[in-house]
């Protein structure tokens, strides 16, 4: 029950937040997926950093270079190649 439920909703949120927003800049399907992935592993690396290694606020410094990083190479694509 609780599985099904989380995955809609990391699901949705992905892809209205980072997969749709990727593809309408870049065309390009391939470079959308890979930023949702990317951003799917940054927020479970988030997760893990708060629950068992570090304070929040080096959690908080991790999550935002990951975010960083995310959509910089976001927008390298979308700016190269289409």
């Amino acid at each position: 029950f609780w599985g099904r439920r989380w995955n809609n909703l990391i699901h949705s949120d992905l892809k209205r937040g980072v997969y749709k927003p990727v593809r309408w800049l870049t065309g390009n399907r391939t470079v959308a997926s890979v930023c949702a992935f990317v951003m799917s592993g940054v927020i479970h690396e988030y997760v893990w950093q708060l629950l068992f290694f570090v304070n929040e606020t080096q959690a908080l410094e991790a999550w935002e270079e990951g975010n960083q990083v995310c959509c910089s190479s976001c927008y390298c694509n979308s700016w190269f190649g289409k």
